[in-house]
């Protein structure tokens, strides 16, 4: 039997997608969204956070380019993993 994926892991997911969709130029291949109980991979903990993956699976991809959310998630993944990682979503 499979492991069920987590609430935190499918919204992470999902962001990854839609940034890959909206987001000429991104690479999601670095972002983990593996829950791993408090090991250094969680959605939540370094990689993309819940908050930041709900955020960019709310809004349109327009919203995601013209916020700036696309540049911030660029800055933070492509080339490898996050270097001084930055909350991808500004505040609501």
């Amino acid at each position: 039997m499979c492991p069920q994926i987590s609430a935190k892991e499918l919204a992470c997911e999902e962001a990854k997608a839609k940034l890959a969709r909206c987001c000429p130029g991104f690479d999601n291949t670095p972002i983990e969204c593996v829950d791993t109980s408090g090991e250094v991979m969680g959605c939540d903990q370094v990689d993309l956070r819940l908050d930041d993956a709900r955020c960019v699976t709310d809004r349109s991809c327009q919203a995601l380019v013209a916020e700036g959310v696309c540049a911030r998630a660029i800055a933070n993944w492509n080339g490898g993993f996050p270097q001084g990682f930055t909350a991808v979503c500004a505040a609501p």
